[in-house]
């Protein structure tokens, strides 16, 4: 960031890291008079507030996270997109990470609205879609939060939501969807992102589809006219089938490529059939008791403010 062609007026570096890495950040601080270090508990939504409290009241504030690599005209391509309209209240830069649909689980996701081929888009189920235009600037309904820039002036009004735990899972929609009601939300595929998603603090795929679960309910408690509590419920139930059917086929090609056991046959199709049956009825179980839990606490913490 210090060789940006477009100067940058101040560097905030929030850690939220063990001890032992203390000397090693502190020494980010000799390497130039802007970069301010302060420490604070972990928790992204906590750590990008209190930057928030620290910046000035008008300008440009970019939000990155540890394992993104941006181009040294980066911070430019930002302002020039910002200076385009003054109705742009936030750009991110078009990330790296795209992951693709495909066969089965491409069409069942779009049955149940949970996938689409518009670039930025977030659908009624929950599910914000990623960045595939790369033509030129365009709107879009959320930014991703490994890198996304607002105006001061805009979001010096606004809080993340520190109910949501360790990475934050969820808070670049929530937090997009706020500043959205300001004004416009752009990608510029011109300034692109590198998004290494470092491995340190990854839950398991399990764990990671609870934080997206409980994300979703969370949106569509706060924001009811733009999601749909029924398609996240239906979004959930779909991929834990799909996880199921994925895993199960994948072991019985295994088996039958080492001529184990026969592929299919009419036992074990009988029971894919009520193994789905059973993980959509526990599924639906789950969510609901995830539900309940989640609009309660939201309940008591609109009491308690």
């Amino acid at each position: 960031m210090l060789i940006q062609s477009s100067p940058v007026e101040m560097i905030l570096v929030i850690d939220a890291s063990d001890c032992i890495f203390h000397n090693q950040i502190d020494s980010l601080r000799d390497l130039d008079s802007k970069i301010k270090v302060f420490r604070t508990e972990p928790g992204l939504c906590k750590q990008r507030n209190i930057a928030l409290g620290k910046l000035p009241p008008a300008g440009i504030v970019t939000f990155l996270d540890d394992d993104v690599r941006i181009q040294t005209d980066y911070f430019a391509c930002v302002e020039r997109t910002f200076s385009n309209d003054v109705t742009t209240c936030g750009v991110g830069g078009r990330t790296s990470e795209i992951a693709e649909r495909l066969g089965l689980q491409k069409l069942i996701l779009r049955i149940v609205r949970a996938d689409s081929k518009k670039s930025g888009k977030i659908l009624k189920s929950g599910v914000n879609i990623k960045f595939y235009d790369d033509s030129s600037a365009y709107k879009v309904d959320w930014l991703s939060g490994c890198c996304m820039s607002f105006r001061l002036e805009i979001v010096k009004k606004l809080k993340f939501d520190e109910s949501r735990p360790g990475v934050g899972w969820g808070e670049d929609v929530d937090f997009s969807l706020k500043v959205a009601k300001f004004g416009n939300l752009v990608v510029d595929p011109s300034s692109p992102v590198v998004h290494l998603r470092s491995e340190i603090n990854r839950s398991t795929p399990r764990i990671q589809r609870i934080q997206e679960l409980d994300s979703r309910i969370k949106l569509a408690t706060d924001f009811k006219d733009i999601f749909s509590i029924r398609l996240v419920a239906l979004h959930f139930i779909a991929l834990e089938i799909l996880y199921f059917l994925e895993n199960y086929v994948s072991r019985l090609k295994a088996l039958n490529e080492r001529g184990a056991y026969s592929a299919w046959s009419p036992r074990k199709i009988i029971y894919i059939l009520k193994e789905t049956i059973q993980i959509g009825l526990s599924s639906f179980r789950y969510f609901k008791n995830r539900e309940n839990s989640i609009r309660s606490e939201r309940h008591d913490v609109q009491k308690s403010s």
